[in-house]
This record gives structure tokens, sequence and C-alpha cells, in this order.
């Protein structure tokens, strides 16, 4: 997926990111996670606003 990193310690970790995934697909991501602290609120506004079945797929 080519998900997005930084090096630390010698260490590769995962930058934060938020991804919406609805039947194995990826419907979303949210990048960057700034501020941290707003993230929950931003993903709960967009899955009200995404309700299960409002995504129509081909």
């Amino acid at each position: 997926m080519r998900l997005p990193t930084f090096e630390i310690a010698s260490m590769r970790l995962l930058k934060r990111l938020t991804l919406i995934i609805r039947d194995g697909v990826v419907e979303h991501v949210f990048y960057p996670v700034f501020p941290p602290d707003r993230d929950a609120q931003e993903v709960l506004a967009w899955l009200a606003a995404h309700p299960v079945g409002s995504v129509r797929r081909p």
C-alpha cells in the first residue's frame, strides 16, 4: 500500500493515518492526522455523513 513512514532510532514506523475500510476496500484516508486530538471527531463526522450502504460500487 506504500503507507507513509518515518525512521527513528533505526526503526521504520508508520505515520499517523486513519483508513476507512468497508468490505475490504479502502474507502477514505485521513492523512495527515493533524492535530491528532481532532482526528477522532473528523472521522466520526465523516462516518455520520457516509453511513453504511450509502456508497455505491460498480
